[in-house]
Protein backbone atom coordinates (compact mmCIF):
# COMPACT_ATOMS: atom_id res chain seq x y z
CA UNK A 1 0.00 0.00 0.00
CA UNK A 2 1.46 3.53 -0.65
CA UNK A 3 1.97 6.23 1.76
CA UNK A 4 -0.77 8.48 -0.26
CA UNK A 5 -3.18 6.16 0.78
CA UNK A 6 -2.20 5.02 4.36
CA UNK A 7 -2.53 8.19 5.12
CA UNK A 8 -5.81 8.90 3.60
CA UNK A 9 -6.92 5.71 5.56
CA UNK A 10 -5.38 6.93 8.51
CA UNK A 11 -7.40 9.89 8.62
CA UNK A 12 -10.62 8.77 7.60
CA UNK A 13 -10.27 6.09 10.79
CA UNK A 14 -9.38 9.42 12.98
CA UNK A 15 -12.26 10.93 12.08
CA UNK A 16 -14.83 8.27 11.82
CA UNK A 17 -13.33 5.79 14.40
CA UNK A 18 -15.79 7.07 16.95
CA UNK A 19 -19.15 6.70 15.06
CA UNK A 20 -20.78 3.38 15.72
CA UNK A 21 -21.94 1.79 13.09
CA UNK A 22 -25.67 2.74 13.01
CA UNK A 23 -24.17 6.73 13.07
CA UNK A 24 -21.84 6.03 10.40
CA UNK A 25 -24.76 4.31 8.18
CA UNK A 26 -26.26 7.44 8.51
CA UNK A 27 -23.93 9.80 8.09
CA UNK A 28 -23.10 7.49 4.95
CA UNK A 29 -26.49 7.88 3.84
CA UNK A 30 -26.86 11.78 4.44
CA UNK A 31 -24.09 11.77 1.88
CA UNK A 32 -21.05 12.15 4.06
CA UNK A 33 -18.23 10.81 1.67
CA UNK A 34 -15.71 9.99 4.75
CA UNK A 35 -18.50 8.26 6.36
CA UNK A 36 -19.07 6.17 2.98
CA UNK A 37 -15.49 5.21 2.55
CA UNK A 38 -14.87 4.53 5.76
CA UNK A 39 -17.79 1.97 5.37
CA UNK A 40 -16.72 0.46 2.60
CA UNK A 41 -13.51 -0.65 3.90
CA UNK A 42 -15.29 -1.90 7.06
CA UNK A 43 -17.94 -3.65 5.01
CA UNK A 44 -14.92 -5.03 2.58
CA UNK A 45 -12.51 -6.09 5.10
CA UNK A 46 -14.98 -7.53 7.70
CA UNK A 47 -13.82 -5.00 10.44
CA UNK A 48 -16.07 -5.15 13.68
CA UNK A 49 -19.00 -6.06 10.82
CA UNK A 50 -19.31 -9.29 8.82
CA UNK A 51 -17.20 -8.91 5.35
CA UNK A 52 -19.83 -7.79 2.98
CA UNK A 53 -18.41 -7.07 -0.72
CA UNK A 54 -21.85 -6.50 -1.71
CA UNK A 55 -22.23 -3.60 0.33
CA UNK A 56 -18.39 -2.24 0.10
CA UNK A 57 -18.86 -1.85 -3.42
CA UNK A 58 -22.38 0.08 -2.42
CA UNK A 59 -20.46 2.57 -0.74
CA UNK A 60 -17.61 2.67 -2.63
CA UNK A 61 -20.07 3.63 -5.63
CA UNK A 62 -21.62 6.07 -3.38
CA UNK A 63 -18.41 7.77 -3.00
CA UNK A 64 -17.19 7.82 -6.38
CA UNK A 65 -20.14 9.36 -7.61
CA UNK A 66 -19.53 12.37 -5.62
CA UNK A 67 -16.31 12.40 -7.51
CA UNK A 68 -13.99 11.12 -4.78
CA UNK A 69 -10.86 9.91 -5.88
CA UNK A 70 -10.37 7.08 -3.48
CA UNK A 71 -13.76 5.20 -4.59
CA UNK A 72 -12.81 5.54 -7.48
CA UNK A 73 -9.27 3.68 -6.92
CA UNK A 74 -10.89 1.09 -5.01
CA UNK A 75 -13.87 0.67 -7.25
CA UNK A 76 -10.90 -0.68 -9.87
CA UNK A 77 -8.87 -2.76 -7.84
CA UNK A 78 -12.22 -4.58 -7.10
CA UNK A 79 -12.85 -5.05 -10.55
CA UNK A 80 -9.10 -6.21 -11.53
CA UNK A 81 -8.71 -8.40 -9.06
CA UNK A 82 -11.99 -10.18 -8.81
CA UNK A 83 -13.14 -9.26 -5.05
CA UNK A 84 -16.49 -9.34 -4.77
CA UNK A 85 -17.63 -9.22 -8.40
CA UNK A 86 -16.74 -10.73 -11.27
CA UNK A 87 -13.65 -9.28 -12.77
CA UNK A 88 -13.32 -6.66 -15.32
CA UNK A 89 -10.11 -5.42 -16.39
CA UNK A 90 -11.79 -2.83 -18.84
CA UNK A 91 -14.42 -1.60 -16.29
CA UNK A 92 -11.23 -1.40 -14.10
CA UNK A 93 -9.49 0.79 -16.41
CA UNK A 94 -12.44 2.97 -16.73
CA UNK A 95 -12.45 3.32 -12.63
CA UNK A 96 -8.37 3.86 -13.00
CA UNK A 97 -9.07 6.89 -15.45
CA UNK A 98 -11.28 8.53 -13.23
CA UNK A 99 -9.02 8.29 -10.16
CA UNK A 100 -6.05 9.21 -12.32
CA UNK A 101 -7.71 12.12 -14.20
CA UNK A 102 -8.45 13.49 -10.02
CA UNK A 103 -3.95 13.04 -9.24
CA UNK A 104 -4.33 9.33 -7.83
CA UNK A 105 -1.40 8.57 -8.02
CA UNK A 106 -1.59 4.71 -7.62
CA UNK A 107 -4.48 4.10 -10.09
CA UNK A 108 -1.45 6.54 -12.63
CA UNK A 109 0.86 4.15 -11.62
CA UNK A 110 -1.92 1.09 -12.15
CA UNK A 111 -2.95 2.20 -15.53
CA UNK A 112 1.06 2.62 -16.83
CA UNK A 113 1.13 -1.14 -15.72
CA UNK A 114 -2.09 -1.86 -17.59
CA UNK A 115 -1.09 -0.46 -20.98
CA UNK A 116 2.52 -2.02 -20.91
CA UNK A 117 1.42 -5.17 -19.94
CA UNK A 118 -0.68 -5.39 -22.69
CA UNK A 119 -4.29 -6.26 -20.18
CA UNK A 120 -6.38 -3.81 -21.91
CA UNK A 121 -5.31 -5.51 -25.77
CA UNK A 122 -2.36 -4.64 -27.04
CA UNK A 123 0.85 -3.40 -25.42
CA UNK A 124 0.25 0.45 -25.34
CA UNK A 125 3.48 2.14 -24.46
CA UNK A 126 3.02 5.75 -25.42
CA UNK A 127 -0.43 5.64 -22.82
CA UNK A 128 1.65 3.56 -20.02
CA UNK A 129 4.17 6.43 -20.79
CA UNK A 130 2.11 9.14 -19.98
CA UNK A 131 0.72 7.58 -17.20
CA UNK A 132 4.45 6.64 -15.74
CA UNK A 133 5.02 10.73 -16.08
CA UNK A 134 2.18 11.91 -14.05
CA UNK A 135 2.61 9.10 -11.69
CA UNK A 136 6.34 9.88 -11.02
CA UNK A 137 5.04 13.54 -10.18
CA UNK A 138 3.81 12.21 -6.40
CA UNK A 139 7.25 11.17 -4.16
CA UNK A 140 7.93 7.31 -3.74
CA UNK A 141 6.81 6.53 -6.61
CA UNK A 142 9.57 7.47 -8.59
CA UNK A 143 11.32 4.31 -8.76
CA UNK A 144 7.83 2.27 -9.37
CA UNK A 145 6.37 4.70 -12.26
CA UNK A 146 9.54 3.75 -14.43
CA UNK A 147 9.79 0.27 -14.08
CA UNK A 148 7.33 -0.52 -16.49
CA UNK A 149 10.02 0.92 -19.17
CA UNK A 150 7.51 2.04 -21.43
CA UNK A 151 9.76 4.66 -22.74
CA UNK A 152 12.15 2.22 -24.00
CA UNK A 153 9.92 1.32 -27.09
CA UNK A 154 9.06 4.47 -28.04
CA UNK A 155 11.02 7.37 -30.13
CA UNK A 156 11.71 10.84 -29.53
CA UNK A 157 8.74 12.52 -30.60
CA UNK A 158 6.63 9.45 -28.93
CA UNK A 159 8.16 10.17 -25.67
CA UNK A 160 7.61 14.55 -25.88
CA UNK A 161 4.14 13.38 -27.48
CA UNK A 162 3.36 11.53 -24.25
CA UNK A 163 5.08 14.70 -22.35
CA UNK A 164 2.08 16.89 -23.87
CA UNK A 165 -0.48 14.41 -22.80
CA UNK A 166 0.55 14.43 -19.30
CA UNK A 167 0.61 17.88 -19.36
CA UNK A 168 -2.68 18.29 -20.22
CA UNK A 169 -3.97 16.05 -17.92
CA UNK A 170 -1.93 17.94 -15.15
CA UNK A 171 -3.56 21.14 -16.07
CA UNK A 172 -6.43 19.82 -14.91
CA UNK A 173 -6.38 18.45 -11.95
CA UNK A 174 -8.02 20.15 -8.81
Amino acid sequence: MRLPIIIFLSAIIVACCSRSLPMLEKAAAQGDVDAQLHLAERYFVGDRVPSDKSKAIFWFKAAASQGHQYGFYRLAQIYEFGQGANPDIQLAAQYYEKAARLNGADAQNSLARLHASGALCEKDYLASYMWQLLAARHDGLMFEAGRFGAAQYLSEAQQQEAKRAADNIARGFR
